[in-house]
């Protein structure tokens, strides 16, 4: 019995670490978004203006504290490519390379999804496995 329960938490376990690199990942993947919503309007913007109009936007510093900024360049952005390394792309090369993060990021979840599918099929299996245990032991 002692055997079922480390094999159930084992899962359980495993299940919660998914859970939570999933949850992560939903939020690396939303950042993104609205990083690439961003860098379009920008894009959009810098095409009909001409290259001396002063960029001036609101920047999101907190879930509710935002600070007026003006743009130094009005083609180049900070783009986060892995934890802690940051490059300064133009905004074409921002959105491709965020294009190409997001499908990463999704199939990423994809990955976590089954695997969590799996573990919890498991579970199902094992909780089961002890009712029928228990019920034969009595």
């Amino acid at each position: 019995m002692e055997q079922f329960q480390k094999v159930y938490d084992k899962f359980n376990e495993d299940y919660q670490t998914l859970s939570e690199l999933y949850k992560r990942t939903s939020l690396e993947m939303k950042d993104y978004e609205e990083l690439s919503t961003t860098l379009k309007i920008l894009t959009e913007y810098t095409n009909e203006s001409n290259e001396n109009t002063e960029i001036k936007m609101q920047m999101n510093l907190n879930e509710y504290i935002f600070a007026d900024v003006k743009l130094r360049e009005n083609n180049k952005v900070l783009v986060k490519m892995i934890e802690n390394i940051y490059a300064e792309l133009t905004y074409e090369r921002a959105l491709i390379f965020i294009e190409e993060k997001i499908a990463i990021l999704v199939k990423n979840l994809e990955n976590y999804k089954k695997q969590m599918a799996k573990l919890k099929a498991h579970m199902d299996i094992f909780v089961l496995l002890k009712y029928e245990y228990n019920d034969s032991n009595v």
